[in-house]
Parts: structure tokens; C-alpha cells; sequence
């Protein structure tokens, strides 16, 4: 907000920052599955679905991200690379939740007949 480029470029601190913490939260997040009973039905969990999803998208764009400020718009080679890698993390984060989603709900069904 400071630097007066606040609408025109993503800011580097925000991005490392985010990164960072969304790093930090999955790793907790992983070590109290580890610790509970979660991980024996961990095929059956819907928030793993999605922290693997988010945890890999956010790891390969943070930086493609950071890379934007070297190159410009003439660089054909770095925009090629950039949507590749875009539409790459995109496919596999939103594959990851449909998966994630469709799992669950197959075990929801039998439970709602079984009752």
C-alpha cells in the first residue's frame, strides 16, 4: 500500500507473507491429523482434499507470481510458461476438490441409507 503500486502490481511482501502463513497452517493442520484418529478414514476426509489442492497450487504460482515483475510482455516464452503452469494448477487444484467432493459424498450416501 505504501510503495504507490498498490493497483498496478501484486505486492512481493503479500505474496511471500501468504504463502508463508497458508504453509504453516496446512503443516499444523497435517501434524493434528496425525495426532488424532482422523488419519485411519483419511481417504474419507474432505478438508485433506482440499489442503492438498490448495497447499500445490499455492506452491507453484507464488513464484510465477514473483517472477512477473523481471519479465515483460514481449517475452513470449515467459507468458507461454505462465498459462501453462496457470491452467496446469488449475486443472489439478479443482480436480482435487471434485474428487475430494465426490469421495465424501459416496460416503454420505451409504451412511443416510444404512440410518
Amino acid at each position: 500500500m505504501f510503495s504507490g503500486a498498490f493497483f498496478k502490481t501484486d505486492s512481493e511482501f503479500s505474496l511471500i507473507t501468504g504463502s508463508l502463513i497458508l504453509l504453516l497452517v496446512i503443516i499444523q493442520f497435517y501434524f493434528d491429523i496425525l495426532r488424532s484418529d482422523k488419519i485411519i478414514n483419511l481417504k474419507k476426509f474432505l478438508p485433506i482434499y482440499i489442503s492438498i489442492g490448495v497447499l500445490v497450487y499455492n506452491l507453484c504460482i507464488t513464484p510465477i507470481l514473483l517472477f512477473s515483475h523481471y519479465f515483460n510482455i514481449n517475452n513470449d516464452v515467459y507468458i507461454l510458461i505462465r498459462t501453462n503452469i496457470i491452467l496446469i494448477t488449475n486443472i489439478f487444484m479443482y480436480g482435487t476438490f471434485i474428487t475430494g467432493f465426490i469421495v465424501c459424498a459416496k460416503d454420505k450416501n451409504k451412511t443416510d441409507e444404512i440410518i
